[in-house]
């Protein structure tokens, strides 16, 4: 799914894992990947994205080792979890199994406002609102994806942008979520308790 690296000049560049946008409208999609996802050459990135596993231990060590720096981009998060839940490539490990339903959920969590924007295929931009507007998009599209029906839970953790909160709010309930505002620590984790018991509600059906 990442485009390949190639000797230019002579000289080789070095691919450590970080990936970009593609050029609009694709960056805004989860389809048409005969469009590939740009590969950032020499360019130091985060976390690797953990693919689906039954293993909560190791779930958890990854969560436990994540760490925040640097600005906002709100895109990324967004269609990278839609990648990763929807019925489209490259991950697989999402898929029905034994004829079972599934049902899927993402929680997006924000400590602050967009404070970067697309420059294709790097987010070197400065424009909040460029990129409150293709954060709305993909909510917009991930609402079409019946497919997928994806039910996207938004919370804004000690921001005090109203915008944000706003789009936020917009963008959960586009995809049958709900919108929390944290202002501390506890009213986080009493979010995260809720948006959970919801997840594991029972339903019968008659």
């Amino acid at each position: 799914m990442v485009e390949q690296c190639n000797n230019t000049g002579g000289q080789w560049f070095r691919w450590t894992g970080c990936v970009g946008s593609r050029n609009a409208p694709n960056n805004t999609i989860d389809g048409n990947y005969s469009v590939k996802i740009p590969g950032l050459l020499n360019t130091n990135c985060g976390s690797p994205v953990q693919d689906w596993t039954t293993n909560l231990a190791s779930v958890r060590t990854m969560i436990n080792g994540l760490n925040t720096a640097g600005e906002t981009y709100l895109p990324s998060g967004l269609i990278w979890g839609w990648r990763m839940l929807s019925t489209q490539i490259p991950f697989t490990g999402r898929a029905s199994t034994e004829g079972k339903p599934v049902r899927r959920y993402m929680i997006l969590v924000t400590d602050g406002q967009n404070t970067k924007s697309a420059t294709f295929p790097k987010h070197d931009g400065n424009s909040t609102a460029a990129a409150n507007t293709t954060t709305r998009t993909i909510c917009e599209n991930m609402a079409k994806d019946k497919d997928s029906a994806i039910k996207l839970y938004t919370i804004a953790f000690e921001v005090n942008d109203a915008t944000v909160k706003t789009l936020l709010n917009q963008c959960s309930s586009l995809n049958g979520g709900e919108f929390f505002d944290a202002a501390n620590a506890a009213q986080l984790l009493s979010a995260l308790k809720n948006i959970g018991g919801q997840m594991t509600q029972m339903r019968l059906t008659k």
